[in-house]
């Protein structure tokens, strides 16, 4: 079943909690500039993140939440910097994941401690209750690269180049690594789906984020992102703060046919 990744992000001011703008999406609707309507059939909270220099609190509101009386802070999250560290994940994943209402607006609250306004950041990885499970057979990681030059604080639809030729078949995307100097968050545009299951970003160098990879997967794998034929490589959004000009992807797939 199916998995969708959306953020929001926006410059507030100090000790004040506030709402975040949402960043565009092509696929969810939006309830003006702060909330989207919660989609039928990917309704339930899975994971979520916040992200922010002086971040004090973030936290999701919806109608459903407020009436059963749920304040449903992230937890964990970043606080010091706008990107995730490259030693471990700040991940606030929810088991078993949270219901919400289909149709219903959602929308992220956040406060922060700076002197000055400060931008701060937040994803959410929307799904159906279970999540399809990965397939049986052996698992191959791809490298591939873009240059694409992000645009700060918006997707960015990144065309991959994979290194070595890809076998022909049929494969499921189990999970992926998605590396840029100032990336947040990375998602796949798989073909013939709607929507876009994601992954938290690793911003810095692609050594570093190499000693994550095992404990990454386990923690943002396991799950079905969705399947492609060996000629149409899935399509790869960023969510970056910065002009990044340099983009690695490390795809996790199972060949299935």
């Amino acid at each position: 079943m199916p998995a969708h990744l959306c953020a929001y992000a926006a410059s507030i001011s100090p000790n004040v909690e506030t709402e975040l703008a949402v960043v565009p999406d092509d696929v969810l609707t939006q309830s003006g500039t702060t909330r989207f309507y919660v989609p039928a059939d990917v309704n339930n909270i899975h994971w979520a993140a916040a992200l922010g220099t002086t971040l004090t609190r973030a936290k999701i509101r919806t109608p459903s939440l407020i009436t059963r009386r749920i304040t449903l802070d992230i937890i964990p999250h970043v606080k010091g910097a706008i990107k995730f560290p490259t030693t471990f994940r700040t991940i606030a994943v929810q088991r078993p994941p949270v219901s919400l209402v289909p149709t219903e607006e959602m929308s992220v609250l956040a406060t922060q401690g700076a002197a000055g306004a400060e931008t701060e950041y937040a994803l959410i990885q929307l799904g159906s209750p279970a999540l399809e499970p990965v397939p049986a057979g052996d698992v191959r990681r791809v490298r591939c690269t873009a240059a694409k030059t992000l645009t700060a604080n918006q997707w960015t639809t990144c065309t991959i180049t994979p290194e070595e030729t890809i076998e022909a078949g049929t494969y499921a995307l189990i999970g992926m690594l998605a590396i840029s100097a100032n990336a947040i968050a990375a998602r796949a545009l798989l073909p013939g789906q709607v929507y876009r299951p994601g992954v938290p970003a690793i911003a810095g160098a692609e050594a570093d984020a190499k000693y994550l990879a095992d404990a990454y997967l386990e923690l943002m794998g396991g799950f079905l992102f969705g399947s492609f034929p060996h000629n149409q490589i899935p399509q790869v959004q960023f969510l970056s703060s910065a002009a990044d000009t340099s983009e690695v992807v490390y795809l996790y797939m199972v060949k299935t046919a």
